[in-house]
């Protein structure tokens, strides 16, 4: 504080001078690198992971093709070309090993017995951080990305559905919407020029899965299979996100995001589809039970 005096001497005039002491300085400065630091370290422990991983992994001794980029590995051939596993398979085996996103190394199974073993044992093969993400991003939380007691908890929910009487219970409904994919496959067959038919099937299962899961597990018909011409929201939105020429861009900044967690706040390819994916998901959900429990309502009645 310092104290000034007017001409005459008589009226003091107070006048607060704030100080700044070095100790405030070296606080501020010390906040400063305190934050840069804790930034950095966030950005590149996802790295630090990554090559201890690849570094101490045993699937480096496991055959495999080799990695054409350390960014991509053998991702965007993988997408490029549907066939190359098969073609890996041939070369290599049904066990090889290859590179995923940021040179992750991955380990393929074409093995029955060893899928087998692994999808008996969930307990003990998890998903990889990067599989959980991508579902959790494009489906939520919910059992087909959860592990461990959180699966067994959702498991145990739905395990009296999926009892013998049950699955029984919907054998013709498998049977009836199976005779109607043969159908529509055999009028396209029919029509197809040049004798050489060639039919997309990934996308009529897709459809055929809809109208399974629909019908069976919650009595609503989607339509996924009608030739109507009428659009089927539920299998636009997953097209659009799973198998649109864009597609593999989206799937691979989705599989980023679950390697290196700070991409998941940066704007990417595919960020408004998946939402806009979600969005139509939980609509068509919400309506599902709506109508569910108005049907039970009026049942009680």
């Amino acid at each position: 504080m310092t104290i000034h005096f007017s001409r005459n001497g008589r009226i003091p005039a107070l006048e607060f001078i704030p100080a700044v002491s070095n100790r405030a300085m070296i606080s501020t400065t010390q906040l400063v690198l305190l934050l840069a630091g804790s930034s950095l370290t966030y950005i590149l422990l996802p790295v630090a992971q990554i090559l201890y991983r690849n570094i101490t992994s045993s699937l480096g001794y496991v055959d495999g093709p080799k990695n054409p980029s350390m960014m991509y590995g053998n991702f965007k051939q993988m997408a490029d070309d549907i066939s190359l596993t098969s073609k890996w398979r041939q070369e290599f085996g049904s066990i090889f090993q290859f590179k995923g996103l940021f040179g992750i190394t991955e380990l393929h199974l074409g093995d029955v017995k060893a899928i087998s073993h692994i999808i008996s044992r969930s307990d003990k093969y998890e998903r990889t951080p990067l599989t959980r993400g991508s579902l959790t991003t494009l489906l939520g939380s919910s059992i087909l990305s959860a592990e461990g007691p959180d699966h067994r908890r959702h498991r145990r929910a739905l395990n009296p559905a999926f009892g013998v009487a049950q699955i029984r219970a919907t054998t013709e409904l498998f049977v009836e919407k199976a005779v109607q994919l043969r159908e529509i496959w055999a009028r396209e067959i029919t029509v197809s020029p040049n004798g050489a038919p060639q039919i997309e099937v990934q996308s009529w299962l897709r459809r055929l899965t809809l109208d399974i899961i629909g019908k069976a597990g919650f009595n609503y018909d989607f339509s996924a299979l009608e030739s109507s011409g009428k659009p089927n929201e539920l299998n636009d939105a997953f097209t659009q996100v799973l198998h649109s020429p864009r597609a593999s861009r989206y799937v691979a900044f989705r599989a980023a995001g679950a390697v290196v967690p700070w991409l998941k706040h940066l704007p990417g390819p595919g960020r408004g589809v998946v939402n806009n994916a979600r969005t139509t998901m939980l609509s068509i959900a919400e309506g599902i039970v709506s109508r569910r429990k108005d049907e039970l309502k009026s049942s009680a009645l």
